[in-house]
């Protein structure tokens, strides 16, 4: 209901949960897990947004190793 309530496209977000739910069952990683790192690369991506006008964390992550 939530999702939908936001427009997210349904059909959608169940694929990308069920594939992100078997990547980390196969990983043999937990749903706590998945959960503390996508609250980390939310803070890392809102801390780092500024550098180079990078968004993404593969921009980033390039802008940091150019600085090293």
């Amino acid at each position: 209901m939530l999702l939908r309530n936001l427009g997210v496209d349904e059909e959608k977000f169940e694929g990308f949960i069920a594939r992100l739910g078997k990547l980390y069952v196969n990983a043999g990683l937990g749903p706590e897990i998945l959960a503390k790192q996508i609250d980390e690369l939310h803070y890392f991506l809102q801390e780092n947004q500024n550098l180079s006008g990078a968004a993404s964390a593969l921009q980033i992550c390039n802008d940091i190793r150019s600085i090293a």
